[in-house]
């Protein structure tokens, strides 16, 4: 039998990481081709991108049951204490968010968007969770094993100084700080629902989009 190496778990909270930069490959090669932004265009960027995301998501989640012994769908219970811990924080950061990105995210962006790419870009939001998700169960799971410690936000750190940073370099440095705090907290939802993979993925998905 095949000893399965921590460091894995690393590399598989990386390549999750790794799985947004194809966005960024996509850009760059889309600026060959398009060379003026319209509806569909758009909407084209993020059919593709949704592909790739769901793709990479795919494989790694196979891989990882295969060659890790690792199976991402956990359906754990979440005890009411921290069920209700994690309500309270859902709700403390939404207050935050309210004021930090000044109203309400999905009414701004439908009203910049327009109700075709408000869809498209939601459709988006829904597979760049999956790979936050990805990125947090992976590195959670390395740093618990390297350190038996299960209360600190492992998986969440990861994602900030990966995710969060790659918005100070590819947005403002305001944006960037708020993604940072934002990976920190999604990481300790995570911890709080038990690793619940479903509770999980809808609550940080609800804490992204609203």
């Amino acid at each position: 039998m095949t000893k399965i190496d921590n460091k894995d778990f690393l590399w598989y909270s990386l390549y999750s990481f790794a799985g947004f930069g194809l966005e960024i490959l996509l850009m760059m090669i889309e600026n060959i081709f398009v060379k003026e932004q319209t509806t569909f265009t758009a909407c084209i960027h993020w059919t593709l991108t949704i592909i790739l995301w769901g793709t990479i998501s795919f494989i790694l989640y196979k891989n990882s049951k295969k060659k890790l012994k690792f199976d991402l769908i956990n359906n754990d219970n979440v005890s009411k204490r921290k069920l209700l811990l994690a309500i309270i924080l859902i709700i403390v950061y939404l207050i935050t968010k309210y004021f930090v990105i000044g109203g309400i995210k999905p009414i701004n962006e439908f009203k910049e968007l327009g109700i075709i790419k408000f869809i498209f870009q939601y459709m988006y939001y829904f597979f760049e969770t999956i790979l936050i998700i990805l990125t947090i169960s992976f590195g959670q799971r390395f740093f618990e094993a390297i350190s038996k410690n299960k209360i600190i936000p492992y998986g969440g750190l990861v994602l900030a100084f990966t995710w969060g940073l790659m918005h100070i370099l590819t947005q403002s440095m305001a944006t960037g700080i708020f993604a940072f705090a934002s990976a920190i907290i999604y990481g300790i939802v995570y911890l709080l629902l038990n690793k619940n993979t479903k509770c999980s993925y809808l609550s940080i998905l609800f804490m992204f989009i609203l």
